[in-house]
């Protein structure tokens, strides 16, 4: 697989097929997201989660950060938060 087509089935997945990918960004540790890489069977599961695995090792703050700005007012605006400061790290 390019690393082209890794990226937009990147953005698939986390767009569509697991809109609610973020939630193991916060909650996980960071060990434990490293198993689901490990363990993951198919080629997607295990670029998804080696995607997911790097990018809380390196973003690890700011995700609990937004942890804390999204608990606020109603879902459409968490949505809206999380989008425009997922923008910074893509």
């Amino acid at each position: 697989m390019t690393f082209a087509a890794a990226r937009d089935m990147i953005e698939i997945q986390k767009l569509f097929k697991r809109p609610d990918y973020y939630e193991d960004m916060l909650n996980l540790f960071l060990d434990a997201l490293k198993e689901k890489y490990d363990t993951a069977s198919s080629a997607q599961d295990v670029i998804f989660y080696g995607y997911l695995y790097q990018e809380k090792k390196r973003f690890a703050l700011n995700y609990n950060n937004e942890q804390i700005r999204c608990n606020t007012e109603n879902s459409h605006t968490r949505k809206s938060i999380r989008v425009w400061l997922y923008s910074f790290y893509i």
